[in-house]
């Protein structure tokens, strides 16, 4: 649903949506979180992250320090995980 809400604001009433749908426990305290912004400095952290580590799609997997980008069927993934095992 991201073409729903990217490009929104931290306050708009869709993630308090989203998280009423998901039947979180604390769905004030979620809102709060997203309209504050409260959490900010750890996503920026975990973007440039992932930045470092060159991740620019998800899903993205790293199987014994290989990186592997996108989506990923379970016998490829399976195969992949089996061979660094050997």
């Amino acid at each position: 649903t991201q073409d729903e809400w990217i490009g929104k604001d931290r306050g708009d009433l869709i993630f308090r949506r989203y998280a009423e749908e998901l039947k979180l426990p604390l769905v004030d305290d979620f809102y709060v979180c997203v309209k504050t912004g409260a959490m900010e400095g750890e996503i920026a952290l975990d973007i440039a992250d992932g930045e470092k580590h060159k991740v620019e799609v998800t899903p993205t997997y790293f199987i014994n320090g290989k990186l592997y980008k996108g989506i990923q069927k379970y016998e490829v993934l399976k195969a992949l995980i089996d061979a660094e095992l050997k």
